[in-house]
């Protein structure tokens, strides 16, 4: 029996030794679609790579990290509005006839 145990133990021993310096790094290079896009990436042998292309501002600050366009005033960003009805649909808690 104590040779059983022991002979487990050492199969769990070499079998941890396996997987500790037989894992591969993780690491993967992610290539650049435009100067410095993504962060950190890197640059493809041969590629020329132009400018992050601007994304003009719809309303203020929408999407996110956008430009005004010269000559444009942007307005704040349109907001839903609730509207309160009698539901005389159903079940369903619509407004409006269904």
């Amino acid at each position: 029996m104590n040779i059983m145990k022991n002979g487990i133990v050492g199969l769990g021993l070499i079998a941890g030794a396996m997987l500790l310096i037989g894992t591969p790094s993780a690491e993967a290079a992610v290539y650049c679609k435009y100067v410095g896009v993504p962060k950190g990436c890197v640059v493809k042998p041969g590629v020329v790579l132009q400018p992050a292309p601007v994304v003009y501002c719809k309303y203020v600050g929408v999407p996110k990290g956008c430009v005004a366009a010269p000559g444009v005033v942007l307005a704040p960003a349109p907001r839903a509005v609730r509207r309160s009805g009698v539901n005389l649909g159903g079940p369903v808690n619509r407004v409006g006839v269904r």
